[in-house]
């Protein structure tokens, strides 16, 4: 059975270069040039594996696995980003955390995508999780955003008291 992907990336040299190489490996392949036009062709062709950059307009790639780990059907998902070395690493872990399966800093050997594709496809069920996989992840990513908020209104009244002594 062949296998799908979707890549979604909103450079179109990468976009086209990825999408080669996963073709030369034989698998049936899909694009966008962003989330909401990814989401879109997800729906109607249901891949096996999504690729997802992270920054890119309209839709950005941690909005795409959020939207795509709520659908019935859930893919492998890989995101991949090269939004400067500490940026896009954070937004990487970021994607982790909220459903991604893999994630992988730009630049990188097409053929480790496509290996990784590989090794994330292998499954016996063809890779999806089961439909309450996400919660996990959304549910620790919201305790981190909870905390930080805290912390930082914390911060904010702490100024605001020091500010009002003075």
């Amino acid at each position: 059975m062949t296998k799908s992907v979707l890549v979604i990336d909103d450079d179109p040299r990468i976009c086209q270069h990825l999408c080669r190489g996963f073709e030369q490996k034989g698998y049936s392949v899909f694009q966008a040039s962003n989330g909401r036009a990814g989401l879109k062709i997800f729906h109607a062709e249901q891949p096996d594996l999504v690729i997802t950059d992270i920054l890119m307009p309209e839709m950005e790639g941690i909005e795409t696995i959020m939207q795509l780990r709520s659908a019935a059907w859930t893919p492998k998902i890989i995101a991949i980003s090269g939004g400067g070395r500490l940026v896009g690493r954070e937004f990487l872990k970021w994607a982790r955390h909220l459903g991604a399966d893999e994630v992988l800093a730009k630049p990188f050997r097409v053929s480790a995508l496509v290996g990784l594709a590989a090794e994330l496809t292998r499954t016996k069920d063809g890779g999806a999780p089961s439909p309450t996989a996400h919660v996990a992840p959304l549910q620790n990513a919201l305790r981190l955003t909870s905390e930080a908020i805290a912390g930082t209104w914390e911060s904010m009244l702490d100024s605001h008291n020091s500010y009002a002594t003075a």
